[in-house]
């Protein structure tokens, strides 16, 4: 029997080992790395800005539904994450990025909390 993958993340397992990784964290830990996740995402957005600056590219239309969806549903707050409100909102700001962008971030967090333990 096939089934679907119910989470926005469920399609990269780097991001679901990189989320489990995270809920082992110190609430301090997670605070400290949220303003370090936040401060490369907006690193990554302005390289993108300048990137859309010629004229001849286009940004891209739309996050993807999953991502859109995935969105809206932290606004309930349900997730573990979404409890922490600087690793949800970095969470959410990373989730906006294009989709290499966001697996490049969660493959690297993988590697580098993995070598922690």
């Amino acid at each position: 029997m096939v089934t679907k993958d119910r989470r926005w993340y469920d399609n990269h397992f780097e991001t679901q080992k990189t989320l489990s990784l995270l809920q082992k964290l110190s609430e301090e830990e997670k605070e400290t790395l949220s303003e370090s996740l936040i401060s490369i995402v907006k690193e990554i957005k302005q390289f993108h800005r300048n990137d859309y600056e010629d004229e001849t590219k286009e940004p891209p239309l739309s996050l993807g539904i999953d991502r859109v969806i995935g969105l809206y549903q932290s606004s309930n707050g349900r997730r573990w994450y979404d409890k922490s409100d600087s690793l949800g909102f970095a969470l959410k700001a990373m989730s906006t990025l294009p989709e290499s962008d966001f697996r490049n971030i969660m493959d690297g967090l993988s590697v580098t909390l993995s070598s922690r333990q």
